[in-house]
């Protein structure tokens, strides 16, 4: 977010890591047959094949929004947001995402309630589609009932009532911005073909409402089959707009944890789910040495749905953790390049980091995740953004990647092979200083050295030397 916005911070689903959860993954009757949506696309003519550089793995969370607080206190004028809109994004850019997903919870807040009780319109999603496309940026959009994990905020049924009006909004909304030809959102540069159904339907089930909210039980709301509903029905309503978009199921909180894990493959043994979803959509947040966090997450995706692209919407790390004393920025930026390493890998699709920038100033009650974003704010709200190490490290990693093609990347245990780039996981390097240089992942800047020193254990990219 721009300087002029930092001093609060973006609400969205990871601001409730470390809150304590009431038993989830609870089981409920199949679900009903959900109504076929009439089609209204156009047919589509067959694109090109297009051979993918391996940059395209890397998008950021949330990287362009602007907080509600923000909005309600600042009362910003059109231009005042499409400029906060395009500093983020030129951010992100700048960094090396390819990447941004939309969320309910934060700017532009496309939900299908935010839309119709709050009379948004399209107005503000028009607005974030243009920006975002225009700095070059792909966007995978969220549709869903409600806002975001503050759904209890605004029912204390997850299942929607009035099912034709939900579906419908899903297939206009998909129509406006297919980039086919019919109702099309006026100055659309691309189609938009990827799509996420809600956000983390395992916390839904398992964190008690917030003060002020709907009163629930928590381990029968948004149980597998109620979930399994509202995506069977958005996936529907989405193809009948764009028969050829990618429908995601929204992130998975925590499928690296058994109750993550029980919640997840309740949903994905549902009747209707594996045919429902293109690709399957997780998240792990964690603070440990390692990053077995993130590969049991992906062991599971392959598990439930076999062959199916594996997108991370949300990871990271934090840079500060008062209990945990090897958390610190170089711990993430070198975590990072773990991360990414595995995903290359394992054949993940895309992974997004959550998130771009850290507030000026440590909230309150947030535990740790104000910190694990790619650059810091500055002393007041309006001092520059500088990246943090985490943010070189995604730079340099980018940078590498951009170079070749997806299907030429060589990812092993001990390295990853990008072109005339390496990533060295264990950073025990030697080379040639007069045709290579290594950048270390965990470095304030990005700074080149030809020497390793031999306790160096972190991550390290070799590059050739600029001739």
């Amino acid at each position: 977010m721009s300087p002029g916005k930092r001093g609060l911070f973006c609400a969205s689903s990871a601001l409730l890591l470390g809150m304590l959860a009431c038993a989830g993954g609870v089981e409920g009757p199949a679900p009903s047959a959900v109504p076929d949506v009439a089609p209204v696309s156009k047919a589509r003519a067959a694109a090109p094949a297009e051979r993918v550089m391996a940059d395209d793995i890397l998008g950021i969370n949330e990287a362009v929004s602007i907080p509600a607080q923000i909005l309600a206190r600042q009362r910003p004028s059109p231009e005042q947001v499409k400029t906060w809109l395009r500093e983020d994004a030129k951010a992100a850019r700048a960094v090396g995402a390819r990447w941004v997903r939309s969320h309910t919870a934060v700017y532009p807040n496309f939900s299908h309630h935010q839309f119709q009780a709050q009379g948004r319109g399209y107005a503000a999603m028009d607005v974030w589609v243009q920006v975002v496309q225009e700095e070059g940026l792909k966007p995978l959009i969220m549709l869903s009932p409600w806002s975001g994990n503050a759904t209890g905020v605004e029912t204390s049924e997850y299942v929607v009532a009035d099912e034709a009006a939900y579906t419908a909004w899903v297939t206009a909304a998909v129509e406006r911005y297919d980039g086919d030809g019919v109702d099309d959102m006026p100055g659309l540069l691309a189609p938009i073909r990827h799509w996420e159904v809600d956000n983390e339907p395992d916390l839904k089930n398992s964190l008690p409402p917030k003060a002020g909210a709907n009163r629930y039980d928590p381990a029968k709301f948004c149980v597998p089959t109620q979930y399994a509903r509202v995506l069977l029905m958005t996936s529907k309503a989405v193809k009948a707009a764009d028969a050829g978009a990618t429908v995601l199921n929204g992130g998975l909180y925590r499928p690296h944890t058994p109750q993550g894990a029980e919640y997840m493959r309740s949903l994905f043994k549902t009747p209707g789910v594996l045919d429902a979803v293109d690709a399957v959509s997780i998240h792990a947040y964690f603070s440990s040495k390692d990053v077995v966090a993130l590969e049991r997450a992906i062991d599971l995706a392959a598990e439930v749905a076999p062959g199916k692209p594996v997108w991370i919407t949300e990871t990271s790390v934090p840079a500060v953790d008062d209990k945990v004393p090897h958390v610190n920025e170089t711990y993430q930026a070198q975590t990072l390049a773990r991360m990414i390493a595995l995903a290359l890998q394992r054949g993940v699709a895309h992974v997004f980091w959550h998130s771009l920038n850290d507030p000026p100033v440590r909230p309150q009650g947030l535990n740790n995740f104000w910190s694990n974003s790619l650059y810091r704010a500055g002393a007041t709200p309006n001092d520059p953004l500088t990246m943090k190490p985490a943010g070189y490290a995604y730079q340099a990693l980018a940078q590498a990647l951009a170079e070749v093609p997806r299907d030429e990347v060589v990812a092993t245990a001990a390295s990853v092979k990008m072109g005339s780039s390496t990533l060295v996981l264990d950073g025990k390097v030697t080379v040639d200083p007069d045709h290579h240089a290594v950048i270390r992942m965990g470095e304030q800047a990005p700074v080149k050295v030809t020497k390793v020193s031999s306790a160096t254990d972190g991550p390290t990219l070799v590059r050739p030397v600029a001739r």
